[in-house]
């Protein structure tokens, strides 16, 4: 599906912008705010090379008991390591990434490791690998790696279902190349939709990142958001940022159910295929939907040719209220019930055109089709 156009965040930094921050270190590389609302892609650096792995640095602030969570760093620490890379831009830099399989895999952002010309793998036990790039997903910012070892512990997993708003959330990760980092603090808020700026310069939207207070920085991108019992709950992948690009107490991670089908498919086949309806379109307004005698909706503005929309006649202008019976307020509920669908899966899709009330049947299509 196209990624929709969608309203500006609200904004609470000092300077009237919502600012996101892809928290990769790069020495070097700096990137630009992209609109108001959207993300500041700042990549803010590190000096030097990646030292020698560092003893775990576990903060508390009277979140937690600090038994547990050093309970929680012992069981995750084994399976969390270092990504450094080279070749983007002019520099050098590192994020972080989670083992997933027995057989070498480690998932981590694709902002981490695009255009990199080497990567490397640094474990918690010291040891270094060279490790490959197997596939991307750019719709959720993340790639997966593979190296050389076999005798690795891969991450358990949480539940998506079971992910509670207050509930324990621990980072784990590699900030300023500082390996074997724990920070702790709450899953802050499930469901959020965030926009970040996608690689090639368009707009990328997270619609159920999960929103965490643990302590986030450059370099942690890439690395679990895990719970009270060490099971991965996301891959950390962004930061709030007003006017510096950390500590803000507001970081985002893609959620596990995410990045496991994510992982799957590219063990699988080396890319991943997201179903598609092919429309482009933003959430209605509160004073369209009232003046439209409408619970909310989505407006469509185009059409990609040849997509499943296409094909059943869905027109510019018309406005999708209901999926399935369920109503749509936003976008965002739009894009959840696509993903959910999955390629070939069927939608039932209620809509207006002209004040007539339609009813269609979307048979959804690869986006790589």
């Amino acid at each position: 599906m196209e990624e929709p156009e969608v309203a500006d965040l609200p904004s609470t930094s000092p300077t009237g912008r919502l600012s996101l921050v892809w928290v990769a270190a790069v020495a070097g590389l700096i990137g630009v705010l992209v609109g108001a609302g959207l993300v500041a892609l700042v990549l803010p650096g590190r000096q030097g090379p990646a030292g020698p792995v560092a003893r775990p640095v576990i903060q508390v602030d009277g979140v937690a008991d600090p038994d547990l969570v050093a309970a929680v760093a012992e069981v995750v620490l084994p399976s969390v390591v270092r990504v450094d890379v080279d070749g983007i831009g002019s520099g050098a830099g590192n994020g972080s990434g989670a083992i997933v399989s027995d057989s070498g895999h480690v998932v981590t952002n694709l902002h981490v490791v695009a255009g990199a010309t080497r990567i490397e793998v640094v474990f918690h036990d010291g040891r270094s690998e060279p490790a490959a790039l197997v596939g991307t997903d750019a719709q959720a910012d993340l790639a997966l790696l593979r190296v050389g070892r076999t005798d690795l512990p891969p991450l358990a997993r949480a539940d998506v279902d079971d992910i509670r708003v207050g509930q324990l959330a621990v980072a784990v990760g590699a900030p300023f190349g500082l390996d074997g980092t724990v920070t702790v603090g709450v899953v802050s808020a499930i469901d959020r939709a965030i926009d970040l700026a996608g690689l090639d310069g368009s707009t990328l939207r997270l619609s159920r990142a999960l929103q965490t207070d643990a302590e986030i920085n450059p370099g942690n991108s890439g690395g679990p958001l895990v719970d009270s019992e060490g099971r991965m709950l996301g891959i950390t992948s962004a930061v709030l940022s007003g006017d510096r690009p950390s500590g803000s107490g507001v970081g985002f991670a893609v959620p596990v159910d995410i990045v496991a089908d994510t992982v799957a498919q590219l063990i699988a086949h080396g890319t991943v295929d997201r179903p598609r309806l092919g429309i482009s379109g933003r959430s209605l307004t509160p004073d369209e939907a009232l003046a439209a005698d409408l619970p909310g909706g989505v407006l469509v503005e185009s059409i990609s040719p040849g997509s499943a929309a296409a094909a059943v006649d869905l027109r510019e202008g018309d406005v999708l209220v209901a999926v399935d019976g369920e109503l749509l307020r936003t976008i965002d509920d739009l894009v959840d019930r696509v993903r959910a669908a999955g390629v070939g899966g069927t939608l039932g899709v209620e809509l207006v055109r002209d004040d007539q009330h339609r009813s269609v049947t979307v048979t959804l299509r690869s986006d790589q089709s």
